[in-house]
């Protein structure tokens, strides 16, 4: 590439390339406003054994047109209105709906009504993200963990 243009795709086509990535395996899907937690939560999939694909809930939205995570991961932050459309589509999936893990940001704040398989709170660290993640990838029933 040449100097000044960047080399990220646009949002959409970064769901495209995605697409492309769930067809070569299982993956965990990691769902944030926030690139820095993207990266973090990813990194920790990865600790897992899992293949992380990180996008804002627009893209996200998009990929979930086409395939079904093994897990998805949800940083809402504090906007939680941003993920409504987000949870609807979940939804829609009924049992089919992968396990989901939802990052609290605020201790006091409630849940959006979604079964979560699993809630934790933010910081996250491997020590307590790691053995919510295999729990709810096992056949545990929900996990509830606040940190």
């Amino acid at each position: 590439m040449s100097a000044g243009k960047s080399s990220r795709l646009p949002i959409a086509n970064r769901a495209v390339a995605y697409k492309e990535h769930a067809v070569n395996g299982p993956y965990g899907l990691v769902i944030s406003k926030s690139p820095i937690n993207r990266i973090v939560v990813s990194r920790i999939l990865q600790d897992c054994g899992i293949k992380p694909a990180a996008m804002e809930v627009c893209a996200a939205l998009a990929l979930l047109q086409s395939s079904v995570p093994l897990l998805i991961v949800i940083d809402a932050g504090r906007d939680l209105a941003a993920f409504d459309t987000l949870f609807v589509n979940l939804e829609t999936l009924g049992g089919g709906a992968p396990p989901t893990i939802f990052l609290k940001q605020d201790h006091e704040a409630g849940l959006p009504p979604y079964p979560f398989n699993g809630v934790t709170a933010m910081p996250v660290t491997v020590e307590t993200f790691r053995p919510l993640i295999d729990n709810c990838l096992s056949s545990t029933p929900a996990v509830l963990q606040e940190a």
